[in-house]
């Protein structure tokens, strides 16, 4: 993965099967967003976008912590 691109990633993505995709590297934090565009359930869809972004992880984090973490001189 390219931590410089995930650092500056501001991107929601829809997949073809009506899930909103937080992280382009990860699957497992999807939020469906099909079943209240199906039902026109505007409300509904403004949370699942509220979901999506409150689910939205840098997927370098882990890999950050353990580069900033001081070392004992």
């Amino acid at each position: 993965h390219n931590s410089e691109f995930c650092m500056h990633c501001t991107r929601l993505r829809l997949t073809p099967d009506g899930h909103l995709k937080p992280c382009l590297m990860r699957n497992d934090n999807l939020v469906d967003l099909l079943p209240h565009i199906g039902a026109g359930d505007l409300e509904g869809a403004r949370k699942a976008f509220a979901e999506a972004i409150a689910r939205r992880e840098p997927y370098f984090k882990g890999a950050a912590r353990e580069i900033c973490v001081p070392r004992s001189v």
